[in-house]
C-alpha cells in the first residue's frame, strides 16, 4: 500500500509538471515557431495531439493545419489553439484529446451541439476546447473545490483494466475499477455490513497481493473526463446563456460534482469502459 502511495504521488507530481509546462517559441524551427514547449515537451509531441484532436472531430488527417480558423470548431478562442493552453500546459492538450478518443461520441455531440447552436443565433453555446482545459487546471491545482472519498478513490485507488503508457501521446487509457469493488467481489467489502468470513484476512492479502497496482494518473484522466461529461450534461439540459457561464458554473455544475454525496454514473462508467 505504501508503495502505491508512493507512486501516486510521484504520478501527480509528473502531471503537475505537464501541467506547469508553458508553450513558447523555437527560432530555430521557422515557421514552426508555435508548436514547441519549453523543458523536455517538443513539437512532434505536440503535433501529434494536435492531429489526434483534428482527426477525432471528423475531419481528414490531409486538410490538417495545426493552426487555423478550423480551431474554432473544437472550441479554441484564436487561431493557435496551444494559446488556450496558459492554465493547463501539455497536460490540458493531452487530456482534451483523450477525452476525444475516449469518449469519440460525446466529444462530437459537444462539437455538433455548438455548431447547431451557432448557426441558429442562439445563446446557449459554450468552448469545449477552453472547458475541458479549464478542469484540467481545476483538478491538477485542487484550491477551489475539495475533492472527496469518491473523487479520491478515483485518483488514489483505481486499478486500471488494463495497463497502458500514459507518457505516450497516443496512449489511451482503459476503466479504472475501484479496489473497493474488487474487494466486494472478493467477499471482504467494507460496505454491505454483515459477519465478515472466517478467510477475510487472507482474501484481504490476496486483492492486495494478486491484483494490478492503481495508477493516479489514469485516475485523473477518468476524472476529469467525468468532469467533462457531467458538464456537457448540465449545460445541455439547461441551456443556459453563454454569458452566465461563470454564474452557471459556481451554482449548478461544480456543487453537484465536487459534493460528499457524488458518485461516477453507471453511463459514464460504460462510457469509458469501452475499448477503444
Amino acid at each position: 500500500m505504501l508503495r502505491e502511495l508512493v507512486a501516486a504521488d510521484t504520478a501527480l507530481r509528473r502531471l503537475e509538471v505537464e501541467r506547469a509546462a508553458a508553450f513558447m517559441p523555437d527560432p530555430e524551427l521557422d515557421g514552426q515557431t508555435t508548436l514547441q514547449s519549453q523543458n523536455a515537451f517538443r513539437g512532434a509531441h505536440v503535433v501529434q495531439l494536435l492531429q489526434q484532436l483534428w482527426v477525432a472531430s471528423g475531419r481528414p488527417s490531409s486538410s490538417f493545419s495545426a493552426t487555423g480558423e478550423g480551431w474554432a470548431a473544437l472550441g479554441f478562442q484564436g487561431l493557435n489553439p496551444l494559446t488556450d493552453l496558459r492554465g493547463s500546459g501539455l497536460l490540458g492538450l493531452k487530456q482534451f484529446a483523450h477525452f476525444a478518443r475516449a469518449c469519440p461520441q460525446a466529444f462530437l455531440d459537444m462539437l455538433r451541439y455548438n455548431e447547431k447552436e451557432l448557426a441558429a443565433g442562439g445563446t446557449a453555446w459554450y468552448l469545449p476546447a477552453v472547458v475541458s482545459t479549464q478542469f484540467t487546471a481545476l483538478l491538477q491545482l485542487r484550491d477551489a473545490y475539495p475533492l472527496h472519498r469518491r473523487h479520491l478513490e478515483v485518483i488514489y485507488d483505481s486499478v486500471p483494466a488494463a495497463p497502458a503508457a500514459p507518457a505516450a501521446a497516443t496512449a489511451v487509457l482503459t476503466r479504472c475499477t475501484p479496489r473497493r469493488e474488487l474487494l466486494a467481489a472478493a467477499g471482504v467489502g467494507a460496505e454491505g455490513g454483515g459477519k465478515p468470513p472466517p478467510d477475510a484476512a487472507e482474501r484481504l492479502a490476496a486483492v492486495w497481493r494478486d491484483g494490478a497496482a492503481s495508477d493516479a494518473e489514469a485516475g485523473m484522466y477518468v476524472l476529469h473526463h467525468a468532469l467533462l461529461l457531467h458538464f456537457k450534461a448540465c449545460w445541455e439540459r439547461d441551456r443556459p446563456h453563454v454569458m452566465e457561464y461563470n454564474t452557471y458554473m459556481e451554482k449548478t455544475v461544480y456543487p453537484t460534482f465536487f459534493c460528499e454525496g457524488w458518485t461516477m454514473p453507471e453511463a459514464t462508467q460504460q462510457m469509458l469502459a469501452k475499448k477503444k
